[in-house]
């Protein structure tokens, strides 16, 4: 099936595969921000009995025992979790993937897909840590794929990697203008005319599919 698919991308001209790859990378940006979105109300829901987005704040109503159980649970689990994902392989940041070529071949799939869902279960737990995160690096995640299967050079590749990155915080939060300067300022992409078009094409694309289901209103 990739064979096939890389075969059907390397007849079509370099710039329109560049496009098309942006495109994808929003589209994949925003159902993945769907997806997170979903499982964070679950595990809210069974955490606090309630929802963020269903009362006005989240332990409203909440007895501290419950409170304090469901936090030591997170703990408990978290430390495992994250002990034993890094134990005998390495976890990579954006910007190692980023920085480091060689990254690119060392990375686990799996292993990162695991390590950013467990970040939104944690949120969902009362863990004290944002929810941005796991979507920047699942946009990133799948950004590595996209790029080979488009057929995309290196430099291409690690630009579209920080397309991800700026898709998915657009997604989860609806700030797709804002993403883009993260993007640039954040992750030290050069800018040009024509990346910032490209990079504001990612995050208006996920932005638009995930907002099927994420609202836009202020959270604070």
């Amino acid at each position: 099936m990739l064979i096939e698919l890389r075969s059907i991308f390397r007849k079509i001209p370099y710039n329109f595969r560049f496009f098309l790859a942006v495109i994808l990378q929003g589209i994949v940006s925003g159902l993945s921000g769907i997806v997170l979105h979903y499982l964070l109300e679950m595990v809210e829901e069974l955490a606090f009995g309630q929802s963020e987005h269903h009362s006005g704040f989240l332990t409203d109503g909440v007895s501290s025992s419950r409170i304090g159980l469901s936090l030591i649970i997170v703990g408990l689990g978290s430390s495992l979790v994250w002990y034993f994902l890094q134990k005998g392989s390495k976890i990579y940041s954006i910007k190692a993937q980023m920085k480091d070529e060689t990254s690119q071949y060392k990375l686990h799939f799996l292993k990162q897909l695991f390590h950013s869902i467990w970040q939104i279960i944690a949120v969902g737990g009362g863990a004290p840590i944002g929810k941005e995160a796991a979507p920047r690096e699942i946009g990133t995640l799948f950004a590595g794929p996209i790029g080979k299967i488009c057929i995309l050079s290196m430099k291409d590749r690690i630009f579209l990697l920080a397309c991800g990155a700026g898709a998915g915080l657009a997604a989860v939060y609806q700030v797709p203008l804002t993403s883009v300067f993260f993007v640039f300022e954040t992750l030290g992409i050069a800018l040009s005319i024509k990346r910032f078009v490209l990079v504001g094409l990612t995050t208006y694309v996920s932005t638009y599919i995930a907002g099927w289901v994420i609202s836009d209103q202020a959270l604070y």
